[in-house]
C-alpha cells in the first residue's frame, strides 16, 4: 500500500478537500482506498497528539482489508519542521509516500492567514503581522512558501506535489487537481463547474480585528505570549492554548454594547489603508517557483501564479497595548464573565443530556 500526505497549506481549500473525502469514503473504498482528515494522532509537533502506534495500526488495517491506497489530509503538515516530519515518516513505515501541498499566492493567502491566527488565538495588528514577517522572512513559513517543499525533501519525502491554487481557481476548482495528484479516479471526481466547494469561512476583517484584541487582553492577564500562532511556525513548538472567543465576544455584545461600541471607535480612529501588491513578494515567488518547477502539478502559462491585481485592506493599527488600563481591565472582567456564563451552558447541556438519554438532544 502507497501513501498519499496532503499537508496542506492552510486556506487553500484543505477544507472542501477533507469535506469531499469524508462524503465519499464507500465509493473510495470500492476503489481500495482508504482516507484520514485530520487526524490528530499525524501531528508530529505535538506530544500530545501524535501516535506512531496508531498510525501504524491503522495502516496495518487497511491493509489487511486490501486497500491500495491511504490518503491522510492535515493542513499542519505543511507546518511541521525536519524533525517533526521525520518523525511522521518512520511512522509511515518503508511504504512509498507522496507529499501533496497546495500553495496559494501571498496576496489572498496572508489576508487569511492573518484573520484565521486573529479567530484562534493571536493579538497583532495585520500591518505587525505583514512587519514581522518580513523581519523574520528567512525562517517563517508563511513568507517562504518554499521551506515547505525543502523541508519535506529533508525529511525524506522524495515524491512530491506542489498545486498551484489560483491556477486550479482559475481553471474549475481546486478538487480536480487535488484528486488526480493523490491519484483518485477521475470517475469519481466532479467536471469543472460542478465542484462544490465547501468554504471555511473567515470572520470580516472588522470582527478579526475585535477578537484579536481580546485574545490581546486575555493572554496579558494569563501571562501567555500574544502571538501565539504566528510564533509557532517561527519555533516549531505547538501552540500552547487555542482561544476561539467569537462566542464570548457576540455575548459581550449583547450584554455590554457600550463596551464593544468603544472599542470598534478606539479601532476605527487608528485605521489605514493596506496596499499588497505581486511585487512586494517577487523574492518569495521566485524561491517558490525554483523550488517547485520540478513538482508542479498544475501550471497556467508555464507559471506557478497569475499575476494578482494589487490589493486594498482597510486596517487597524491598534495594538492591545495602545488600550489603556481602566478599558482593559473592563474587557477582562467581561471576557470572564462570558467564560462563566458558557460554562454554565455547558454543565446544564450536560445534565440535560444525561437525563434525556444519548440521541435525545
Amino acid at each position: 500500500m502507497d501513501i498519499v500526505l496532503h499537508s496542506g497549506m492552510h486556506k487553500t481549500g484543505t477544507t472542501s478537500f477533507q469535506s469531499w473525502l469524508r462524503e465519499r469514503t464507500t465509493a473510495l473504498a470500492a476503489e481500495r482506498i482508504r482516507v484520514l482528515t485530520v487526524p490528530p494522532q499525524v501531528n508530529a509537533r505535538d506530544p500530545d497528539s501524535f501516535d506512531p502506534e496508531w498510525i501504524r495500526s491503522i495502516l496495518t488495517r487497511f491493509e489487511k482489508a486490501g486497500a491500495a491506497r491511504t490518503v491522510i489530509s492535515h493542513e499542519d503538515i505543511s507546518t511541521l519542521d525536519v524533525e517533526a516530519l521525520k518523525r511522521l515518516r518512520a511512522a509511515l513505515g518503508e511504504r512509498p509516500v507522496r507529499h501533496v501541498t497546495t500553495f496559494r499566492h501571498w496576496l489572498g493567502f496572508l489576508p487569511s492567514r492573518w484573520m484565521q491566527n486573529c479567530r484562534r488565538r493571536d493579538s497583532q495588528s495585520f500591518p505587525a503581522f505583514l512587519e514581522r514577517l518580513n523581519r523574520d522572512a528567512g525562517m517563517h513559513v508563511d513568507a517562504r512558501f518554499d521551506l515547505v517543499l525543502k523541508t519535506a525533501l529533508e525529511a525524506g519525502f522524495e515524491d512530491r506535489i506542489a498545486i498551484s491554487w489560483d491556477n486550479a481557481m482559475a481553471t474549475g476548482g481546486i478538487l480536480a487537481p487535488l484528486c488526480d495528484a493523490c491519484g483518485i479516479p477521475s470517475g469519481l471526481v466532479p467536471q469543472p463547474g460542478q465542484q462544490a466547494v465547501r468554504a471555511n469561512t473567515g470572520d470580516p476583517p472588522e470582527t478579526s480585528e475585535m477578537l484579536r484584541l481580546f485574545n490581546g487582553v486575555r493572554a496579558r492577564a494569563e501571562d501567555r505570549a500574544p502571538d501565539a500562532m504566528f510564533d509557532a511556525k517561527l519555533t516549531g513548538d505547538r501552540v500552547d492554548v487555542f482561544f476561539d472567543q467569537r462566542r464570548r465576544v457576540e455575548r459581550i455584545r449583547q450584554t455590554d454594547p457600550t463596551l464593544i461600541h468603544e472599542v470598534e471607535t478606539f479601532l476605527a480612529g487608528r485605521r489605514e489603508n493596506v496596499r499588497l501588491a505581486a511585487p512586494d513578494f517577487a523574492d518569495h515567488a521566485e524561491a517558490l517557483a525554483a523550488a517547485a518547477a520540478p513538482f508542479l502539478h498544475n501550471p497556467l502559462n508555464g507559471h506557478l501564479f497569475p499575476d494578482p491585481p494589487p490589493r486594498v485592506l482597510a486596517v487597524s493599527t491598534v495594538e492591545v497595548t495602545d488600550l489603556a488600563d481602566p478599558l482593559r481591565a473592563r474587557m477582562l472582567r467581561r471576557l470572564r464573565q462570558a467564560a462563566r456564563a458558557d460554562g454554565f451552558l455547558r454543565r446544564a447541556a450536560g445534565r440535560v443530556r444525561k437525563y434525556l438519554g444519548p440521541g435525545r438532544i
